[in-house]
């Protein structure tokens, strides 16, 4: 709000009167100040303690909560479905023994635009004499969100990382057991569960770091040309190896781009892995390489129930598993980090999927520029 724009009449409710003298010299004494606000985009607004009615919002809560709104009730501008005034209000906090007490600072999501403030309220004099409440709310709602996902990422991972650490002591007080009874040919069950366990907080492990390293920018690909097809069938025999799933590789053409191949490794892997995973045992999975001029696609069907399609969008989000209550799914980072490896390719990764009729995962890449031929 400009000075000019905060001195120009406005039609009030209740019968307040904007043209008042009080009115004029108090939204003049604060639009000279407001540009500050302004430009830090903190919200600050101004309303009698008495009668709830706004008297001053700078630019940055117009921008929320609109425009003429100065003479209207504070509650029934700044939230959503309110009558009354707040239950939450400081007008009670602000003044003690009829003098101006301690600002009140606090917390609150407002429920209109769902960001939270860092609310400082104080109650001060206004042009007229009389003590109103200025409100000054600074947007926290990153910091907010930092600090859930912070404490989402810490609960996860103890979570998950609990269940085969559980493995690993149970597997070893078995196998001392034996050891210590001489029953050598039992130890190979303890051993083989300790090993996978150790090999999937590996993975988890993995993960998390592979995230913070993409997430910061501080993951750098070392390119070079990489043969999609012969890293798609490198991929497709390793997992066919376990035989619980037939899976064969197709392509159409050579297919080379210039990438890490280490980390398109791990996007097949998890894109393969998903397909085995969400599929029952002995049904195909067929990993496809389709060069074209600009860009190489590959895609990974499988023959599962298919993906619902209130899930699909949420897919490739951080921490999302498919099957929450199944820790065997890992952290939620693997379709996530795939992302982001491909996007920093310069690519594109999607989904696509019929319930009852399975699903495809697919990604494109830019095609390796090829050398002119020699004059």
């Amino acid at each position: 709000m400009d000075g000019n724009a905060a001195l120009k009449p406005l039609a009030c409710s209740d019968g307040f009167d904007p043209s008042s003298h009080a009115l004029h010299a108090g939204l003049e004494q604060f639009s000279a100040v407001s540009s500050i606000f302004d430009a830090a985009e903190m919200v600050l607004y101004v309303a009698d303690m008495q009668t709830y009615e706004l008297l001053f919002m700078n630019a940055e809560a117009e921008r929320f909560w609109g425009s003429k709104r100065i003479g209207q009730k504070c509650y029934k501008v700044l939230q959503a479905g309110q009558n009354a005034p707040c239950e939450f209000c400081t007008n009670a906090r602000l003044i003690e023994n009829g003098r101006v007490a301690h600002p009140i600072v606090w917390e609150f999501q407002n429920t209109i635009n769902k960001r939270w403030y860092l609310c400082i309220d104080k109650a001060i004099p206004w042009s007229d004499g009389r003590l109103v409440r200025m409100e000054v709310a600074i947007d926290i709602t990153d910091r907010r969100q930092h600090e859930e996902f912070r404490d989402q990422y810490v609960g996860l991972i103890s979570h998950d990382l609990r269940t085969p650490l559980l493995t690993i002591n149970l597997s070893a007080a078995t196998l001392k057991l034996q050891l210590e009874r001489g029953d050598i040919a039992k130890a190979a069950e303890p051993l083989e569960a300790i090993r996978r366990s150790t090999k999937r907080m590996s993975e988890m492990i993995e993960d998390m770091l592979e995230t913070t390293r993409l997430e910061s920018g501080q993951l750098k690909l070392h390119r070079s040309p990489v043969d999609i097809e012969a890293l798609a069938q490198t991929v497709a025999r390793e997992r066919g190896a376990s035989a619980t799933h037939a899976i064969r590789c197709v392509a159409k053409g050579p297919a080379v781009v210039l990438a890490d191949a280490g980390r398109l490794e791990r996007v097949l892997e998890n894109l393969v892995g998903n397909a085995i995973r969400y599929s029952p045992a002995g049904k195909q999975v067929t990993i496809s390489v389709d060069a074209a001029d600009t860009e190489t696609i590959v895609t990974v069907t499988d023959e599962g129930e298919g993906i619902p399609p209130d899930v699909v969008p949420k897919l490739f989000q951080r921490f999302y598993r498919a099957g929450s209550g199944d820790t065997s799914n890992g952290l939620g980072l693997g379709l996530y980090n795939s992302r982001l490896i491909v996007e920093q390719h310069g690519g594109q990764i999607w989904v696509k999927s019929t319930p009852g009729a399975g699903s495809t995962f697919g990604f494109s890449l830019p095609a390796a520029q090829r050398e002119a031929p020699p004059a």
